[in-house]
């Protein structure tokens, strides 16, 4: 695929596309654009893993990184940039595929990794190709799980998502020291080769990153290079401590210099086209290790407080970013890199929530690329007593609102004014001068929320091991049992309960209007089903207010068995609606319910059973599972917005 040249003739009406004119930024004219024939930029994304926003002297931070200054310098540097989410792999896939995390499955590291078919395509790699580009990916690439637990599977290898090559590790992290890690090759389109590294990682992945340029630059096309380095995540190593560890401050300093220093290589390896590529930088998210360079951000990595999210950013193109301020205050996210750098390669980006950049930057579109930001992320830090912790984040403007529900079910809010407070001290959730404020940023965050599907098939259990453990992440638990099952390889989840009943919930998943549906079966006689939480009542309380549709099969043969529909005030529970129909232990139910203003549709199998208008309705909001007086399980519980 290499050396490839292609002409296309696209729309340019359609598109959001750029070309060059005079060294200075400017949209095309309506008509076709050849593709062959204009000037299109090379392209370098490039980005680090666990650095923190001010830990370098790009954001004014200790680490001299005159290399990242330059790109700075060069161009842009964005001084509220936001990753998408916290940990690597959701935060990966949003950079790869400018897609959020909440809307592909990736709450949490574990669900994007065990789930990378969900990795919505296609990526910005793809849409380069199309574009004419040869395409080359270099490190780190955590997108496809933690080999070898992709299982042969190859839906989000790198040939898969647009790389004509790639080399580089396609786990998380690897040992920097030479001989201890594991480096991969796609020799030759799908086949993979395992070497172990000879040099230094980071110099490993400089020096490939440097081939490929020299061995590019000057063949005619235009590239893209995607050069994701694992510095500095741990483990914490310099070539002369190898192969030990020395986890303090000044080895993590001399990791991110290695770095910075292997950077400089690449922009110079661009000789003349150094003014034609668009080169960016940016952390995937926040530190692991913000004490050691403590910064004037809260937290770092696992973290919606500002030190897990807002990131080092910057991005040079002198000769389409010209005119463009040398520092941009407005917020952005990782989440417009694909639209941005597809525009500036003359690619179609539509339907992504991100925006292109290019307009803001230089002038041509007033205002901020967006209003608000929203998160979505479920803790699975294994060594963390915080497992499973929910937390949900917006900032709008110069507001930022945090909602963490523990495992526990115990919720705490934060209400920061970051314009004042960067550091984020001084909560204002309380203060009745900010109520307005935080109303205004929590129903924007449910709507937000509404649209992006909650889907659980209990194949990810916190390890017994751990605090709380043994439970699906971010849920909360009220009474009897509740564990995985796995019969036949099916993962289901199990809740056994007595006569007080047992109830699941999946914390911080609220919808307006909402269409939940899971697949219950009951072992033996008694109550389960599906439980719809109000979102006006209290989060964390067993005592709920809501609706729930349960399979009853009582122990009295004279009584009928039924699919009901319970009204839950305060947590007494009373039959409003039931279909008589010949509901069985054993036998797999697959209920839904839609609950749609005052409107209330139960659905078994698949077919619309019952309407029931409720004349005081419950606003729909969290969902679960419930067990009454017996043990039943369940699998594939899933929540949206109702059409």
């Amino acid at each position: 695929m290499h050396g490839r040249r292609r002409r296309r003739q696209v729309a340019a009406a359609t598109l959001a596309v750029a070309t060059v004119t005079g060294g200075v930024f400017a949209p095309p004219a309506l008509g076709a654009i050849d593709t062959e024939t204009s000037t299109k930029p090379n392209i370098i994304l490039i980005a680090a893993d666990d650095l923190g926003y001010d830990q370098t002297s790009l954001n004014d931070g200790p680490i001299r990184t005159p290399n990242l200054h330059r790109i700075a310098d060069e161009g842009v540097r964005f001084t509220d940039g936001y990753v998408a989410a916290p940990v690597c792999t959701p935060s990966r896939q949003a950079i790869m595929t400018g897609r959020h995390p909440a809307r592909i499955g990736g709450d949490s590291n574990r669900l994007a990794r065990d789930h990378p078919e969900r990795l919505a395509t296609p990526s910005v790699a793809n849409i380069l190709d199309e574009a004419g580009y040869t395409t080359h990916a270099v490190g780190k690439w955590d997108l496809a799980g933690f080999m070898p637990r992709w299982g042969g599977s190859d839906v989000t290898l790198p040939h898969r998502a647009g790389f004509d090559s790639f080399y580089g590790s396609l786990r998380g992290m690897e040992n920097y020291c030479p001989g201890k890690g594991q480096v991969w090759r796609n020799a030759g389109g799908e086949t993979y080769e395992n070497f172990t590294n000879t040099k230094y990682m980071t110099h490993e992945y400089t020096d490939n990153a440097e081939d490929f340029v020299l061995n590019h630059r000057d063949d005619g096309d235009p590239f893209f290079l995607y050069l994701s380095y694992t510095a500095p995540h741990a483990p914490i190593q310099l070539p002369e401590d190898c192969p030990g560890r020395d986890v303090s401050a000044p080895t993590f300093q001399g990791m991110v210099e290695i770095m910075d220093e292997g950077i400089g290589r690449v922009l110079d390896a661009l000789g003349d086209q150094a003014d034609n590529t668009l080169v960016a930088f940016v952390s995937d998210h926040g530190s692991q290790f913000p004490h050691f360079f403590p910064t004037q951000l809260r937290d770092g990595k696992y973290s919606l407080f500002e030190g897990g999210l807002r990131v080092p950013l910057a991005m040079r193109w002198p000769a389409g970013l010209g005119s463009a301020p040398g520092t941009y205050s407005q917020i952005v996210s990782t989440l417009d890199l694909l639209p941005t750098l597809a525009a500036a390669a003359g690619g179609s980006a539509s339907g992504h929530p991100g925006k292109n950049l290019i307009p803001y930057l230089v002038g041509g579109q007033a205002g901020a690329p967006h209003d608000r930001l929203h998160w979505r992320y479920v803790d699975d830090e294994p060594k963390a007593s915080k497992q499973g912790t929910v937390h949900v984040a917006i900032r709008s403007g110069n507001y930022k609102y945090l909602r963490i529900v523990g495992t526990d079910g115990v919720v705490t809010e934060h209400l920061y004014d970051l314009a004042q407070d960067i550091g984020e001290q001084h909560n204002l959730v309380a203060d009745p001068a900010y109520a307005a404020v935080r109303d205004r940023l929590v129903a924007g965050h449910n709507s937000w929320n509404e649209h992006n599907p909650l889907s659980e098939d209990f194949q990810h259990q916190r390890p017994v091991n751990q605090p709380r453990g043994g439970k699906p992440d971010g849920f909360v638990e009220y009474g009897g049992t509740w564990d995985q099952a796995d019969f036949d390889g099916d993962g289901e989840y199990r809740g056994v309960a007595d006569s007080a009943g047992a109830r699941s919930i999946v914390v911080a998943s609220h919808y307006q209007n909402l269409v939940a549906g899971a697949e219950v079966r009951l072992a033996d006689r008694g109550q389960a089903g599906l439980v719809i939480h109000d979102r006006t009542a209290a989060a964390a309380s067993y005592a709920s207010t809501g609706y729930q549709v349960r399979l009853v099969a009582p122990e009295d043969p004279s009584e009928s068995a039924r699919v009901a529909l319970f009204k839950v005030v305060a947590g007494q529970a009373t039959e409003v609606q039931a279909l008589n129909r010949a509901v069985e232990p054993g036998v797999t139910y697959r209920l839904r319910v839609n609950v749609v203003g005052d409107r209330v549709a139960v659905f078994v199998d698949g077919r619309v059973q019952f309407h029931w208008t409720d004349s005081q309705p419950v606003q729909a909001g969290s969902v679960g599972l419930s067990v009454v007086d017996a043990t039943a399980f369940f699998d594939e519980l899933t929540a949206s917005r109702a059409a």
